[in-house]
């Protein structure tokens, strides 16, 4: 169990969006929040418009929708039924990753980073992670701790972050402690862990780190809870320094970078699902939808059309 403020919680997989809008109702709406639009994301999904008005994929999702009465709608894809699962798999594509292969992707991705392999952990050969107790970074100009808490990763088509962040085994379920997470986030708040001394030095860093990671997903129930789990990735991480919760401002800071970090987007067309051309979705575009995605850069300070950063390369 935890305290989110004065609220004690499980530590369980389903984050409740009752609990947060009890806590701070602020740090909900930034959580559903659309930059590119000025207003909330949107359902995106059929999976919803059977509870009724306010529901549809067009609709844009909302504290009230979610919270009240309403406040078991959004659950992760383990709490989905399997007929609903299958559906989202077959009409979306929506397959979560096990555990085991988003660490091993992962740490290809690391071991490339550090020019040697195994530097946050080893899998035996019953599958096993062994988590390496100390991160060693090379001792060469531009690969010291700061540079690979710095270094932007992105996850496409996230679904609900596991490849960012491992609060839980997407495929079955089952919550992870904090130390035997192995998403990119996990793996730099470790290393900030390791390398600061106080809440508010792990504080200052982190704020850094989640600035370097990013993820784009379709549905609009995988965005929220996208950055759910990284939201509270960074409490777990914060707790377990201070054993006491970081406080309103420090949650908003972090969930105010995740609202543009972690954002709605169409994959093929740039714009927020529904863009273009106008059968590409499940429904027709609207003129407020008539916008390609942004983003922040953090290092300039201002906003950028995703679609330049990647024709740039």
């Amino acid at each position: 169990m935890y305290y989110l403020g004065h609220m004690l919680l499980h530590q369980s997989v389903d984050i409740s969006e009752n609990d947060i809008l009890e806590y701070d109702k602020n740090l909900l709406e930034l959580l559903i929040c659309d930059h590119t639009t000025g207003h909330n994301i949107l359902w995106a999904s059929e999976s919803y418009k059977d509870l009724g008005e306010g529901y549809h994929p067009t609709d844009e999702i909302t504290v009230e929708r979610i919270t009240g009465s309403a406040g078991r709608v959004i659950r992760p894809r383990k709490d989905k039924s399997k007929g609903e699962q299958r559906s989202r798999s077959r009409d979306n594509a929506e397959v979560f990753t096990p555990l085991w292969i988003c660490n091993e992707q992962n740490n290809l991705v690391d071991d490339a980073w550090f020019g040697r392999k195994g530097a946050f952990n080893s899998v035996k050969n019953d599958g096993t992670i062994v988590q390496a107790r100390k991160v060693i970074f090379p001792t060469v100009e531009g690969k010291g701790w700061f540079d690979y808490v710095k270094d932007i990763r992105l996850e496409i088509t996230c679904g609900e972050a596991p490849y960012l962040t491992t609060r839980y085994d997407t495929a079955v379920g089952e919550y992870i402690e904090p130390s035997k997470r192995v998403g990119f986030a996990d793996r730099k708040l470790k290393v900030i862990r390791q390398n600061t001394k106080t809440a508010k030095e792990f504080h200052k860093y982190a704020v850094e780190a989640f600035k370097s990671i990013y993820g784009y997903e379709w549905q609009g129930d995988n965005v929220l809870l996208a950055r759910e789990n990284l939201l509270f990735s960074y409490w777990d991480n914060f707790y377990s320094i201070k054993q006491d919760a970081p406080g309103k401002d420090k949650m908003e800071e972090i969930a105010e970078i995740l609202s543009w970090n972690i954002w709605q987007m169409d994959g093929i067309s740039y714009g927020i699902p529904g863009y273009q051309p106008a059968d590409c979705g499940i429904f027709q575009p609207e003129d407020v939808r008539q916008q390609f995605c942004k983003i922040m850069d953090w290092e300039k300070g201002e906003e950028i059309e995703f679609r330049k950063i990647i024709n740039a390369q």
